[in-house]
């Protein structure tokens, strides 16, 4: 989720037997994340905010062309009128009002440091 909230493609470090288990996460991240963010590729992360005090959810902005909102805690979080669940991403859209949520499958390794 990290790197969806800063638009940087993922690193992978995996032996076989993990490849195997987290394949399908995987497939489903690189599945938001290359159509979507190959768009941003070349737009500046121009803002960053914690929206709550905990800093579970955080934004960032880039440019005139998207908000991501990430939601690292437990519980879903209200955010313009939308909900971001937990171990979630939600992708704006700034110039269409277009939403896109991203769920990971593995909260335990979406929590940010």
């Amino acid at each position: 989720l990290l790197e969806l909230l800063y638009a940087v493609p993922p690193l992978y470090h995996l032996d076989l037997q993990e490849l195997a288990a987290q394949k399908g996460e995987i497939q489903r991240h690189q599945a938001f994340f290359s159509p979507n963010y190959r768009k941003l590729a070349t737009v500046p992360l121009t803002e960053f905010f914690w929206l709550t005090p905990d800093r579970h959810v955080q934004r960032t902005v880039f440019g005139e062309e998207a908000t991501v909102v990430v939601n690292f805690g437990p519980r879903p979080y209200a955010y313009e009128g939308r909900t971001v669940p937990p171990s979630s991403v939600l992708l704006i859209w700034r110039k269409t009002g277009q939403a896109i949520t991203y769920q990971s499958q593995h909260a335990d390794m979406s929590v940010a440091p």
